[in-house]
């Protein structure tokens, strides 16, 4: 009875999808901000390296990433796949750089069936549009990021009990914004090596519509539009180590607290029962993110960079993993 119940409610896997995909391209376009040359030997780190001749740049990045959320009190989890396409341009000002960039990601989600005994899924597009910067202040570096987002969902979900063959299925788009800054400063170990400790401030907001699912009957949802919200107060740290004087090796560590911690509560009501709502409580979840990652950057030619890096965080039964490539040409 428990399984057959759990199949005719709401799931937040959608919602969760998105927000792996924003999280996925907001690191892309933060890279382009990390702060650290590595010693007068190292090779820069584009829009805060102030090297010579890389005052205009355009970029290419493809990136991947997967993300996994257990099972909680009740509620299943999901697992994700995103993949996209970023490019932007930059350009160096009096005042510090900026940059204007797109971003593209595609994404799959297939809901835990271990509680409902059935499938649930969903399909993302997403198209992002961010403006970025780096500010010199004084000994310090301001890195900040503003973008938003629109997202197209397809969800269905499956009721297979007492002879109940049914799928509902539904579409909507949700739109996000996020607001982000870093403040870094940059201390030299060696000739080829430094530590760059920062502190971050990142905001989210996710706006989900109403919706109301087809192909159920009596069992079919409207689901009430949903404002999701975070606010990440972090501190980190970056090591660049040059490797040569055209490569470099750069890791990560850091740690975040989301002082929001949206649980994710949806209300709905059932198409047969119009008139009588009720809440599906979303999971709870530790307010503590750790993020870590690791990149290699070597220069091709004398306007060409490329990049290879891995990211990763996770928090209590959550995980999201990303590799990206980058391309990056001076002109």
């Amino acid at each position: 009875m428990r399984r057959a119940a759990s199949q005719t409610l709401p799931s937040n896997a959608s919602a969760n999808g998105i927000r792996g995909a924003m999280a996925s391209m907001n690191r892309v376009i933060a890279s382009r901000t990390d702060t650290g040359k590595a010693g007068s030997a190292g090779v820069g780190s584009g829009v805060s390296s102030g090297e010579a001749g890389g005052d205009r740049r355009v970029w290419l990045m493809p990136f991947e990433s997967r993300t996994n959320q257990g099972d909680r009190n009740g509620e299943s989890g999901f697992s994700a796949s995103t993949w996209g396409m970023a490019t932007g341009a930059e350009m160096e000002l009096e005042s510090g750089r900026v940059g204007l960039s797109y971003a593209y990601a595609s994404t799959s989600v297939s809901g835990n069936t271990a509680i409902t005994g059935t499938g649930s899924r969903s399909r993302i597009e997403s198209n992002m549009v961010a403006l970025y910067g780096n500010v010199p202040l004084g000994e310090l570096s301001l890195t900040w990021q503003a973008d938003v987002g629109r997202n197209g969902v397809r969800l269905s979900r499956d009721m297979r009990f007492g002879g109940l063959n049914r799928t509902a299925s539904s579409r909507y788009h949700a739109w996000d914004a996020h607001l982000g800054a870093n403040v870094s400063f940059t201390l030299p170990v060696n000739e080829t090596m430094n530590l760059v400790p920062s502190l971050q401030l990142d905001y989210t907001r996710l706006e989900s519509p109403s919706y109301v699912e087809s192909g159920a009957g009596a069992l079919n949802l409207t689901v009430q539009g949903k404002r999701s919200e975070a606010l990440l107060l972090g501190t980190g740290a970056r090591l660049n180590y040059a490797l040569t004087p055209s490569s470099q090796i750069s890791t990560y560590l850091g740690v975040s607290y989301d002082v929001i911690n949206d649980r994710g509560d949806l209300v709905a009501t059932y198409a047969g029962a119009p008139g009588q709502a009720f809440t599906t409580t979303g999971p709870a979840h530790s307010p503590w993110l750790l993020k870590a990652g690791v990149s290699y950057r070597f220069k091709l030619a004398e306007v060409t960079d490329i990049s290879l890096r891995f990211d990763a965080e996770g928090r209590s039964g959550f995980i999201n993993h990303s590799a990206a490539v980058k391309a990056s040409w001076r002109f």
